[in-house]
């Protein structure tokens, strides 16, 4: 039996949900594969294991945020006279973003996203963020606070292991609800729910465009890269008139729904929560370029699961003409996206192929 212990501070934010879900959700084949796991809200209760896994919300909730760095790192320490390997898992949003100051004590550092030109870790990146840099370089777009990530050397660099996006939650219209609920009660049969689609004749859709999208940003970069995308479709008279600010939950889902595209910009980090929406409400994401990065699960195809436009916006007219143009494009868009995601949310074969993935990440 091959003893894992998890360090995390449990459901609290929608990492956090992705990130321990699929523990839960498939226990049974985990346990079929002789994997043994035992989750540690506090540091202190920590027992002995071969692995020791630790949610890097934990120490930014308690120690990072808390300028409490030096104990943070002194806890890590001593935590790994209780384990074989430390492997410290990054949950924060982007890319680009690393907690370097942990790398020389622990064994492994797996991210739910990584760039796949790992030389790029080498370079200042403005504000953490790939594609703030791009802003920030491109368009002189600077951020009240400016910062850059620190450079990571080459040995460092292969501690790096590729773990497992925020696709592994329920994003159903009552999953928030469930997730939540589980904070507090830990019930198995809500994992193991199934994911359900919406499959909808694209021809009733009553709406090209799914718009929505936040502008609330201590990032100018981050607004500035929402903006370039909106700004398009306020001067464009074909499509200046769908909505673009928040609405209630319930009628969020029922208009993308019936929305034929969903426009998905980045936010603190390339993967939003909308993406996993867009999917299960059948509506074709349309997406910033993200052929810079590698992540699991990847349905992010370009036209095959999704469509991607320039990071500069200047093809997004020529990209919803190649999805508006082809019925037949369209649909097979929403289809593969859907049967990909089904893939590995609810079946079986799925199921192995992230516990493989897993062992990666231990190896």
């Amino acid at each position: 039996m091959i003893k894992i212990a998890i360090l995390t501070p449990g459901f609290i934010t929608p990492n956090s949900y992705g990130f321990l879900y699929p523990f839960h959700k498939f226990k049974k084949n985990f346990n079929d594969q002789k994997f043994n796991f035992n989750i540690y809200k506090n540091h202190k209760s920590v027992k002995d294991s071969d692995y020791l896994i630790l949610d890097s919300k934990y120490f930014g909730l308690n120690y990072w945020r808390k300028n409490k760095k030096n104990l943070g790192i002194s806890i890590i320490k001593n935590l790994s006279k209780k384990t074989n390997q430390i492997i410290y898992y990054d949950n924060s949003d982007s890319t680009g973003w690393i907690h370097e100051f942990v790398l020389p004590y622990v064994h492994k550092y797996a991210k739910s996203q990584l760039l796949k030109n790992k030389d790029l870790y080498s370079n200042e990146i403005y504000n953490n963020r790939i594609y703030c840099d791009f802003y920030y370089r491109k368009f002189n777009i600077s951020n009240t606070k400016k910062s850059f990530s620190v450079k990571i050397n080459k040995i460092e660099r292969q501690k790096f292991r590729l773990g497992w996006n925020s696709g592994y939650a329920n994003y159903n219209y009552f999953g928030n609800v469930l997730m939540k609920m589980n904070r507090y009660l830990n019930i198995q049969k809500i994992y193991e729910k199934k994911i359900k689609f919406i499959d909808k004749n694209i021809i009733d859709k009553k709406n090209y465009f799914f718009l929505r999208m936040g502008l609330t940003y201590e990032h100018q970069t981050i607004i500035f890269h929402r903006n370039l995308i909106l700004d398009y479709f306020k001067n464009n008279l074909s499509y200046k008139n769908f909505p673009s600010k928040k609405i209630n939950r319930s009628n969020y889902f029922r208009e993308l729904a019936n929305s034929l595209i969903s426009v998905s910009p980045f936010g603190l980090g390339e993967i939003t929560l909308k993406d996993f929406e867009s999917f299960i409400s059948g509506s074709i994401l349309f997406k910033p370029n993200m052929n810079h990065m590698e992540t699991f699960p990847n349905i992010y195809k370009d036209n095959i699961s999704a469509v991607f436009f320039d990071w500069n916006t200047i093809n997004l007219e020529e990209k919803i003409d190649l999805i508006l143009s082809d019925l037949e494009f369209s649909k097979s868009l929403i289809s593969n996206s859907q049967k990909m995601y089904n893939h590995y949310m609810n079946t079986e074969e799925g199921s192995f192929e992230f516990i493989e993935n897993f062992k990666k990440i231990l190896n």
